[in-house]
């Protein structure tokens, strides 16, 4: 996806229904996401193939890490519907902040795990991963607060 590729030839949460909207983005959020995890999973390859059994299991528990997160950004809400009326102008610019965060904070890590040859020293491989784990934690963080506005305009019952 191009840059801001999030809201690319999305005409707003208000446009559609609201589940709908969601749905969209979240679905690009996943596509996005799935690209980090096929990256993160070549560097966990090579050092499995090359024997870098300390630097593989930091790998690994990453990977499972962002399985978990994929789970979740894919799990739908599907017995709860969403109030007819549209998101107030401020959840609303809040969402799209949060997605556009989401998107960089996303990229930020595919970045990271790009310029790794996976056969780099402990030392350099370690704080690269330990920023991708950081960024893992904002992905949550914005994710989760995505998730809590739209559990705003939610119908329980």
């Amino acid at each position: 996806m191009d840059k801001k590729g999030i809201h690319k030839n999305f005409n707003g949460y208000s446009a559609v229904p609201l589940a709908e909207a969601d749905y969209i983005i979240r679905a690009r959020l996943v596509e996005l996401f799935d690209r980090l995890i096929k990256k993160n999973k070549i560097c966990l390859d090579k050092t499995r193939d090359h024997g870098m059994e300390k630097i593989y299991s930091r790998i690994l528990a990453i990977q499972k890490r962002m399985d978990r997160i994929k789970g979740e950004m894919e799990q739908n809400d599907k017995p709860a519907s969403y109030r007819p009326e549209n998101l107030k102008q401020k959840d609303e610019s809040d969402i799209r902040s949060l997605d556009i965060e989401l998107e960089n904070t996303i990229e930020d890590c595919a970045e990271k795990i790009d310029s790794l040859t996976c056969m780099e020293t402990d030392v350099h491989i370690y704080n690269t991963f330990s920023d991708i784990e950081r960024n893992l934690r904002k992905i949550e963080e914005h994710f989760h607060k995505r998730k809590e506005i739209f559990k705003k305009m939610r119908i329980f019952g």
